[in-house]
């Protein structure tokens, strides 16, 4: 009889142990209330919800929708859960954990609603947690610290880190606001030909051959480590070859192409930009090379006429030289623009 108690006890002992496991009920668990992402002005107080291609930056050359047609895109973003002040991961799947923000548009109304169609994070419930998110997902282990990055056409962003003290139904919203990690270079190019041209590749070149090719994003506070050692960067055209849309209007047209990097300093006949295409003649039959060079001047006039001096492109700012390529293979500089990725605050021209 005494054996048999003892069997009873060990039995229940089991039983409350199993029952005592909180990561595998779901009834511990709640999904976190994920509320529509803003964009922080850098060095600005206020700040503008996201709307229509400003999260991500998308370049025209990538991004064109026919008229009259509604559509979505989905923006990868990756969440590390921890437990309060650690990196520890919350749960199970926590750290690095993909969720799609999607982006859609409605031609009829002309305005655009977000929503987070793969499902939201969960949390337990009655836990202290920390929440950091960044852009783009990066599919691989690593250190929150320590998120790599590649440079090219990549808005890469980080958000506030939020806490959540005692999780529970009532108390899981997380606000998201979110900030640029680099500076952007976006180059409009339009062209004076009367047939068109294929745009195969840009280049950027640096002559303190100080350019920024990879390197490491903290994204608890967007602060980035890297090596400044390339002469140049490079973006090729998706399929080698890109057309630039055919014009009479100089201000009508144009093809958008983007260097987004760490800021960057630079002097007087540091920085030059490479052009490398084809020109179309009778309908495509007959083509013959083409480059064009441009120097990033440092130099620029403002609205009111006053000398304006450019030598950093900043964190969180926009940089928009809009170039011709005229029919002597010459660039035509015809304004250049400065501003915050969601405001538009300087209008410089050369």
């Amino acid at each position: 009889m005494k054996r048999e108690f003892y069997i009873l006890i060990l039995a229940l002992l089991a039983l409350t142990a199993c029952s005592d496991k909180p990561n595998d009920e779901p009834s511990d668990l709640v999904s976190l209330d994920l509320l529509t992402p803003v964009i922080v002005a850098e060095n600005e107080s206020r700040s503008k919800p996201i709307e229509g291609t400003f999260f991500p930056y998308l370049n025209t050359d990538t991004y064109t929708q026919l008229p009259n047609t509604d559509y979505y895109v989905d923006h990868s973003i990756s969440f590390y859960i921890c437990e309060i002040r650690t990196f520890i991961p919350h749960i199970n799947g926590s750290n690095n954990r993909l969720t799609y923000l999607r982006n859609y548009y409605s031609y009829r109304s002309d305005s655009y609603s977000f929503s987070w169609p793969s499902g939201t994070p969960q949390a337990r419930i009655g836990h202290d947690i920390d929440i950091y998110a960044y852009y783009p997902r990066v599919n691989e282990t690593f250190d929150p610290d320590a998120v790599p990055f590649t440079v090219s056409q990549t808005d890469w962003m980080w958000a506030d880190p939020v806490t959540i003290n005692n999780v529970s139904t009532e108390n899981k919203t997380v606000p998201l606001k979110f900030h640029h990690a680099m500076t952007c270079i976006e180059v409009r190019l339009s062209t004076l030909y009367t047939s068109s041209i294929d745009l195969s590749q840009i280049t950027l070149t640096d002559a303190q051959q100080k350019l920024v090719s990879s390197g490491k994003m903290d994204i608890r506070n967007g602060s980035l480590t890297y090596t400044p050692n390339q002469k140049t960067i490079t973006i090729t055209s998706y399929g080698g070859a890109e057309r630039l849309p055919v014009y009479n209007d100089v201000n009508s047209s144009y093809r958008s192409f983007c260097f987004i990097m760490p800021e960057k300093e630079f002097s007087e006949g540091d920085l030059k930009l490479t052009f490398i295409y084809d020109r179309q003649y009778d309908n495509g039959w007959h083509q013959t090379p083409g480059r064009a060079d441009f120097t990033i001047p440092t130099t620029f006039t403002n609205s009111e006429g006053n000398s304006v001096s450019v030598t950093k492109f900043e964190t969180g700012k926009r940089y928009i030289l809009n170039l011709m390529i005229d029919n002597t293979d010459l660039i035509v500089p015809l304004s250049f623009v400065t501003d915050d990725w969601v405001t538009n605050d300087v209008n410089l021209k050369i």
